[in-house]
């Protein structure tokens, strides 16, 4: 479900924050694993 979610969601989960990455929304969850 996650790699569906992360290939190309219609909009953020409830509850969840999201940022583009490059031309993919991806959980504010890959936060940790983002050099950010």
């Amino acid at each position: 479900m996650y790699c569906s979610l992360i290939s190309d969601p219609p909009e953020p989960p409830p509850g969840a924050a999201s940022f583009n990455v490059g031309d993919k929304s991806v959980p504010i969850m890959t936060l940790e694993v983002s050099p950010f």
